[in-house]
């Protein structure tokens, strides 16, 4: 059988179980719930206007009663979705399932975070596809999802505004840069401005002085044939 992507499997799936349920819609989820007995067989399960589980076989040993329902958790200002709550939640699956959300159309990349229900909640980040308005991943855990803005955990990051570099944390469920150190001298941070010491800062007119040469002014500096070196 030909491998296709997951964004591929899970959008065929969503569009053949659950259009005419709010598939694709980005309006907030009220008082959603579903839930589904999954055992090692495998299964799938989706709530309108929200997620879908596509758990495969063999990645639960048991019958396990799996619930997708709206979180009371807010989602980052920034976030694609709501927060929904998959249980039960610290559950590790043996085999990743995918899970997928609709997303704006005009969205050209994202990420789906993952976090055990905490105060506040500590979320990870999940390698995800973007195609055709789906943003799907593969998940090993059960808890708190949702799809927001692209992140990439403990990469470098650069606050032109402040002239500052640090390391990204996706932890809070948006990019954060948390500065450690200053960009360089010379770096731009704004129209006409550079960094300079750690703050962006005008750029100032550079003055050559001496004599200005050119090849010619250098007959050492030409080829036999007359043209500069």
């Amino acid at each position: 059988m030909p491998k296709r992507s997951i964004v591929a499997a899970a959008l065929l799936l969503c569009l053949t179980a659950l259009c005419g349920t709010g598939c694709g819609s980005g309006a907030a989820p009220k008082n959603v719930r579903a839930s589904l007995a999954i055992g090692p067989a495998g299964g799938a399960l989706a709530v309108p206007n929200g997620p879908m589980l596509t758990v495969p076989p063999d990645a639960l040993a048991r019958m396990t009663t799996i619930t997708i329902e709206a979180s009371n958790v807010g989602a980052p200002m920034d976030a694609l979705t709501p927060v929904f709550k998959i249980e039960p939640a610290g559950t590790v699956l043996a085999r990743p399932a995918v899970l997928t959300f609709a997303v704006p159309p005009s969205t050209a990349a994202a990420s789906v975070y993952s976090a055990r229900p905490s105060d506040p909640p500590f979320y990870e980040t999940v390698e995800t596809e973007v195609a055709s308005g789906f943003a799907s991943a593969r998940v090993t855990q059960l808890g708190l999802v949702f799809a927001g803005a692209p992140c990439s955990n403990n990469t470098r990051c650069e606050d032109l505004g402040s002239c500052r570099a640090g390391i990204t944390s996706c932890n809070r469920g948006t990019p954060i840069c948390n500065v450690s150190g200053d960009l360089g001298d010379g770096i731009p941070c704004a129209a006409g401005k550079v960094c300079k010491a750690g703050v962006c800062a005008a750029a100032e007119p550079r003055t050559v002085t001496g004599d200005i040469r050119t090849p010619a002014d250098r007959p050492d500096r030409l080829h036999p044939s007359g043209q500069p070196a």
